[in-house]
C-alpha cells in the first residue's frame, strides 16, 4: 500500500463522494442517468442510492484515506445478508421519483443483465470499486482488491469474490489478480457486462 494512505472502514457519504468522481463517465452511470436533466446532479442522486445501499444493509464500506480524505472506496455485498430493507426500499422509491421512470427502467435492464452473470457460488460481491481521478494509477485498486479478498477468506459463508464490469479495459486487469470470466452478456446497444469469480484458495498472481 502507498505509504501515505490508510485503509479503514468508511461511510456512505465518503463512498458517494469517491464514486461521484471515479464513475463520472462509467458506462453504467451514463446509461442509467441518461440525458433527462443536469448530468452531475442526477449522477449524485444515483451515487447516493448506491452508497446508502451498503450502509442500510450493513455491508462493508472500505476506504483508502489520504490526508484525511477518502480517495478510493469499495462497497461489498455480504453472502447471507438480509434480502430486504424497508429503509432502502423507501430511498430507492424517492430516487426513481427524482430520476424518472426511464432511468428506473434502464437500471432494471442493467441489473437483470448483471445478475445473470453472477457466480452461483456464495461469496463477497464487490459491488463498486472506485478511485478518484487524482489518485488513479497508484495501485489503490489493487490494495482494495486484496482487502476484499482477505475479508472473503475470513468469512465462513464466502467461497470467494464475485464482481462485474462494463468496461472492456477492466477485463485483463481483473484477470491479472486471479479473477476468471464466468459469463458475459449484452446490456444494451454499445454496453456489455462481464461476470468474474475468484475463489478464496487461488494464490496471489501478483506475488
Amino acid at each position: 500500500m502507498t505509504v501515505s494512505l490508510r485503509l479503514r472502514a468508511g461511510t456512505a457519504a465518503e463512498a458517494a463522494a469517491v464514486f461521484n468522481d471515479a464513475f463520472v463517465r462509467y458506462p453504467v452511470m451514463t446509461y442509467v442517468v441518461g440525458e433527462e436533466g443536469p448530468y452531475a446532479e442526477r449522477l449524485g442522486i444515483l451515487m447516493h442510492l448506491f452508497a446508502m445501499e451498503a450502509e442500510l444493509f450493513g455491508d462493508p464500506i472500505r476506504v483508502l484515506e489520504d490526508a484525511g480524505r477518502a480517495v478510493a472506496c469499495a462497497t461489498i455485498g455480504r453472502p447471507g445478508r438480509p434480502s430486504e430493507s424497508p429503509e432502502f426500499d423507501a430511498l430507492a422509491e424517492r430516487t426513481w421519483e427524482q430520476l424518472g421512470p426511464e432511468a428506473e427502467s434502464r437500471y432494471r435492464t442493467y441489473s437483470a443483465a448483471a445478475h445473470a452473470v453472477h457466480s452461483p457460488r456464495p461469496g463477497m460481491y464487490l459491488d463498486m470499486l472506485g478511485v478518484v481521478g487524482s489518485h488513479q494509477g497508484r495501485g489503490l485498486a489493487r490494495d482494495l482488491l486484496l482487502d476484499v479478498q482477505e475479508i472473503s477468506c475470513r468469512d465462513p459463508l464466502s467461497e470467494g469474490v464475485l464482481l462485474t464490469t462494463e468496461n472492456p479495459a477492466n477485463v485483463p486487469f481483473y484477470e491479472r489478480f486471479g479473477y476468471e470470466v464466468i459469463a458475459h452478456a449484452q446490456v444494451a446497444e454499445g454496453m456489455e457486462t462481464w461476470g468474474f469469480f475468484r475463489a478464496d484458495d487461488v494464490g496471489d498472481p501478483e506475488g
